[in-house]
Protein backbone atom coordinates (compact mmCIF):
# COMPACT_ATOMS: atom_id res chain seq x y z
CA UNK A 1 0.00 0.00 0.00
CA UNK A 2 1.53 3.24 -0.65
CA UNK A 3 1.57 5.55 1.63
CA UNK A 4 -0.91 7.80 2.90
CA UNK A 5 -0.65 11.59 2.35
CA UNK A 6 -0.90 14.26 4.76
CA UNK A 7 -4.22 15.09 3.53
CA UNK A 8 -5.91 10.59 3.66
CA UNK A 9 -3.98 10.90 7.09
CA UNK A 10 -6.61 13.97 7.77
CA UNK A 11 -9.59 12.27 6.29
CA UNK A 12 -8.98 8.90 8.12
CA UNK A 13 -8.49 10.60 11.59
CA UNK A 14 -11.77 12.46 11.13
CA UNK A 15 -13.78 9.37 9.84
CA UNK A 16 -12.35 7.46 12.47
CA UNK A 17 -13.26 10.10 15.71
CA UNK A 18 -16.87 9.57 14.48
CA UNK A 19 -18.36 5.72 15.54
CA UNK A 20 -21.23 6.68 13.54
CA UNK A 21 -20.18 7.68 10.42
CA UNK A 22 -19.42 10.89 8.98
CA UNK A 23 -19.59 12.36 5.30
CA UNK A 24 -17.50 14.74 2.67
CA UNK A 25 -18.88 17.63 3.81
CA UNK A 26 -18.52 17.21 7.49
CA UNK A 27 -15.27 15.64 7.20
CA UNK A 28 -14.35 18.95 5.15
CA UNK A 29 -15.49 21.26 7.85
CA UNK A 30 -13.60 19.15 10.71
CA UNK A 31 -10.02 19.22 8.98
CA UNK A 32 -10.62 22.48 6.84
CA UNK A 33 -9.48 20.74 3.47
CA UNK A 34 -11.16 20.94 0.45
CA UNK A 35 -14.49 19.70 -0.58
CA UNK A 36 -12.77 18.28 -3.37
CA UNK A 37 -9.52 17.42 -1.48
CA UNK A 38 -11.87 15.45 0.79
CA UNK A 39 -13.75 13.06 -1.53
CA UNK A 40 -10.71 12.52 -3.49
CA UNK A 41 -9.14 11.20 -0.17
CA UNK A 42 -12.31 9.42 0.67
CA UNK A 43 -12.34 7.56 -2.52
CA UNK A 44 -8.71 6.46 -2.18
CA UNK A 45 -9.16 5.22 1.43
CA UNK A 46 -12.32 3.02 0.76
CA UNK A 47 -10.23 1.35 -2.35
CA UNK A 48 -7.38 0.69 0.17
CA UNK A 49 -10.10 -0.80 2.21
CA UNK A 50 -8.87 1.46 5.59
CA UNK A 51 -13.05 2.77 5.65
CA UNK A 52 -16.34 1.85 4.54
CA UNK A 53 -19.46 3.53 3.02
CA UNK A 54 -22.11 2.65 5.82
CA UNK A 55 -25.00 4.16 3.88
CA UNK A 56 -26.68 4.98 0.40
CA UNK A 57 -27.40 8.68 1.66
CA UNK A 58 -26.46 11.47 -0.77
CA UNK A 59 -23.66 12.29 0.23
CA UNK A 60 -22.67 8.92 1.27
CA UNK A 61 -21.27 8.52 5.11
CA UNK A 62 -18.16 6.03 5.65
CA UNK A 63 -16.87 4.80 8.86
CA UNK A 64 -13.19 4.12 9.99
CA UNK A 65 -13.82 0.71 12.90
CA UNK A 66 -10.86 -1.31 11.31
CA UNK A 67 -11.48 -3.53 14.39
CA UNK A 68 -15.24 -4.59 13.70
CA UNK A 69 -14.99 -7.88 14.93
CA UNK A 70 -14.82 -9.68 11.07
CA UNK A 71 -11.80 -11.35 10.87
CA UNK A 72 -9.64 -10.34 7.92
CA UNK A 73 -8.27 -14.39 7.43
CA UNK A 74 -10.05 -17.51 7.46
CA UNK A 75 -9.37 -19.70 10.32
CA UNK A 76 -7.33 -16.61 11.43
CA UNK A 77 -6.57 -18.61 14.36
CA UNK A 78 -4.70 -21.16 12.62
CA UNK A 79 -3.04 -18.81 10.18
CA UNK A 80 -1.52 -16.93 13.49
CA UNK A 81 -0.55 -20.22 14.68
CA UNK A 82 1.49 -21.17 11.34
CA UNK A 83 2.87 -17.75 11.50
CA UNK A 84 4.19 -18.13 14.96
CA UNK A 85 5.86 -21.61 14.04
CA UNK A 86 7.45 -20.25 11.61
CA UNK A 87 8.58 -16.97 12.75
CA UNK A 88 9.02 -17.98 16.56
CA UNK A 89 8.38 -14.36 18.78
CA UNK A 90 10.74 -15.17 21.52
CA UNK A 91 14.66 -14.16 21.71
CA UNK A 92 16.58 -16.96 23.72
CA UNK A 93 17.96 -15.49 27.10
CA UNK A 94 16.14 -11.79 26.91
CA UNK A 95 13.14 -11.13 28.59
CA UNK A 96 12.90 -7.68 27.45
CA UNK A 97 13.42 -8.93 23.67
CA UNK A 98 10.83 -11.81 24.20
CA UNK A 99 8.56 -8.86 25.31
CA UNK A 100 8.40 -6.85 22.30
CA UNK A 101 7.68 -10.10 20.15
CA UNK A 102 4.81 -10.82 22.44
CA UNK A 103 3.29 -7.07 21.96
CA UNK A 104 3.63 -7.85 18.34
CA UNK A 105 1.73 -11.38 18.23
CA UNK A 106 -0.82 -9.33 20.37
CA UNK A 107 -1.09 -6.29 17.69
CA UNK A 108 -0.89 -8.73 14.77
CA UNK A 109 -4.07 -10.83 16.62
CA UNK A 110 -6.06 -7.82 17.30
CA UNK A 111 -5.50 -6.56 13.52
CA UNK A 112 -5.71 -10.64 11.97
CA UNK A 113 -9.54 -10.92 14.26
CA UNK A 114 -10.61 -7.47 13.71
CA UNK A 115 -11.02 -7.10 17.59
CA UNK A 116 -9.67 -5.45 20.79
CA UNK A 117 -11.28 -8.06 23.13
CA UNK A 118 -8.81 -9.36 25.59
CA UNK A 119 -10.35 -12.41 26.41
CA UNK A 120 -10.89 -13.43 23.13
CA UNK A 121 -6.73 -12.37 22.36
CA UNK A 122 -5.31 -14.06 25.79
CA UNK A 123 -7.22 -16.89 25.36
CA UNK A 124 -5.85 -17.70 21.63
CA UNK A 125 -2.31 -16.48 22.37
CA UNK A 126 -2.34 -18.02 25.94
CA UNK A 127 -0.72 -14.85 27.29
CA UNK A 128 -2.04 -13.35 30.43
CA UNK A 129 -5.31 -11.17 30.25
CA UNK A 130 -3.78 -8.25 31.98
CA UNK A 131 -0.91 -7.99 29.40
CA UNK A 132 -3.58 -8.37 26.55
CA UNK A 133 -5.25 -5.29 27.75
CA UNK A 134 -1.99 -3.25 28.74
CA UNK A 135 -1.13 -3.49 25.05
CA UNK A 136 -4.23 -2.91 23.76
CA UNK A 137 -4.93 -0.24 25.84
CA UNK A 138 -1.60 1.20 25.10
CA UNK A 139 -2.18 1.07 21.46
CA UNK A 140 -5.65 3.17 21.43
CA UNK A 141 -4.02 5.60 23.49
CA UNK A 142 -1.57 6.37 20.29
CA UNK A 143 -4.01 5.57 18.18
CA UNK A 144 -1.45 2.74 16.33
CA UNK A 145 -4.55 1.19 14.91
CA UNK A 146 -4.38 4.26 12.54
CA UNK A 147 -0.27 4.17 11.97
CA UNK A 148 0.75 3.53 8.44
CA UNK A 149 2.26 0.05 9.47
CA UNK A 150 -0.37 -0.95 11.12
CA UNK A 151 -2.61 -0.25 7.83
CA UNK A 152 -0.13 -1.53 5.86
CA UNK A 153 -0.03 -4.78 7.73
CA UNK A 154 -3.96 -5.08 7.38
CA UNK A 155 -3.60 -4.52 4.04
CA UNK A 156 -1.34 -7.49 3.52
CA UNK A 157 -3.57 -9.53 5.58
CA UNK A 158 -6.89 -9.01 3.15
CA UNK A 159 -4.71 -9.69 0.35
CA UNK A 160 -3.03 -12.98 1.75
CA UNK A 161 0.16 -12.15 1.69
CA UNK A 162 3.43 -14.57 2.09
CA UNK A 163 4.42 -14.58 5.83
CA UNK A 164 7.54 -13.23 4.80
CA UNK A 165 6.33 -9.82 3.86
CA UNK A 166 4.22 -10.07 7.07
CA UNK A 167 6.79 -11.16 9.00
CA UNK A 168 8.96 -7.48 7.86
CA UNK A 169 5.66 -5.38 7.86
CA UNK A 170 5.55 -6.35 12.13
CA UNK A 171 8.58 -6.21 12.44
CA UNK A 172 7.97 -2.22 11.29
CA UNK A 173 4.83 -2.02 13.69
CA UNK A 174 6.51 -3.80 16.85
CA UNK A 175 9.23 -0.91 16.59
CA UNK A 176 6.66 1.88 16.07
CA UNK A 177 4.78 1.01 19.06
CA UNK A 178 7.63 -0.14 21.60
CA UNK A 179 9.76 3.47 20.91
CA UNK A 180 6.36 5.31 21.55
CA UNK A 181 6.58 3.48 25.11
CA UNK A 182 8.21 5.35 28.13
CA UNK A 183 10.11 3.22 30.51
CA UNK A 184 7.74 2.38 33.11
CA UNK A 185 5.19 1.14 30.45
CA UNK A 186 7.79 -1.32 29.04
CA UNK A 187 8.53 -2.67 31.98
CA UNK A 188 4.88 -2.63 33.32
CA UNK A 189 4.62 -4.66 30.05
CA UNK A 190 7.63 -7.08 31.02
CA UNK A 191 6.13 -7.53 34.16
CA UNK A 192 2.41 -8.26 33.01
CA UNK A 193 4.02 -10.89 30.56
CA UNK A 194 4.87 -13.07 33.55
CA UNK A 195 7.40 -15.08 31.53
CA UNK A 196 4.32 -16.26 29.46
CA UNK A 197 5.16 -17.46 25.56
CA UNK A 198 2.60 -17.42 22.55
CA UNK A 199 1.35 -20.97 22.21
CA UNK A 200 1.48 -21.38 26.46
CA UNK A 201 5.72 -21.70 26.48
CA UNK A 202 7.42 -20.55 29.31
CA UNK A 203 11.13 -18.12 29.81
CA UNK A 204 13.18 -20.87 29.92
CA UNK A 205 15.75 -19.03 31.31
CA UNK A 206 16.73 -17.81 34.74
CA UNK A 207 17.10 -14.11 35.77
CA UNK A 208 21.16 -14.94 35.81
CA UNK A 209 21.26 -15.98 32.67
CA UNK A 210 19.41 -13.11 31.26
CA UNK A 211 21.64 -11.29 28.60
CA UNK A 212 20.93 -7.81 30.09
CA UNK A 213 22.40 -9.07 33.23
CA UNK A 214 26.21 -7.84 33.89
CA UNK A 215 26.81 -9.48 37.45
Amino acid sequence: MDLLTVEQRLVLFAVWVSKGGNDARNVASLTLLTRAVVESSLTQLDTADCIRQVSEDDPPHYTADLLDGVPLVPSWDRWLAEYCDAFPPFVDRDAEATTFCSCGVVLLTAVLASTKNADLIAHVTTFPRAFVQKVIDLADEDAVWLFHNVLDLRHRLLRTAPLSEIEKTLDVVKEDFWMAKPFEDSEALEYLREGRQFGGKMDDWPEAEDIRNTE
